[in-house]
């Protein structure tokens, strides 16, 4: 039966900049948020807004990584397509 519980891997741009600013840990340290947090933007399961994305946004041109646009595509490339009545 397949473990529960946190993912032991992080997908997409966040992924990317967490690798680069040096690990989850110190990429929430420096948003100040708790590192699930970190996950749930990486995975998919939500989309940073308001101070932290500015923040997201800062840290990557920091290290010249295009990194806005990659987290809406990111996003949209996780979710299925929708049936209209």
């Amino acid at each position: 039966m397949p473990k529960r519980g946190r993912p032991s891997t992080l997908t997409g741009s966040i992924a990317e900049l967490a690798t680069i600013v040096g690990g989850i840990q110190a990429l929430a340290s420096q948003l100040d948020v708790n590192v699930r947090t970190i996950r749930y933007w990486a995975n998919n399961g939500r989309t940073p807004s308001g101070p932290a994305r500015k923040l997201l946004e800062h840290i990557a041109a920091v290290h010249g990584i295009g990194f806005l646009g990659d987290i809406e595509n990111d996003k949209k490339a996780s979710e299925s397509p929708r049936t209209t009545l």
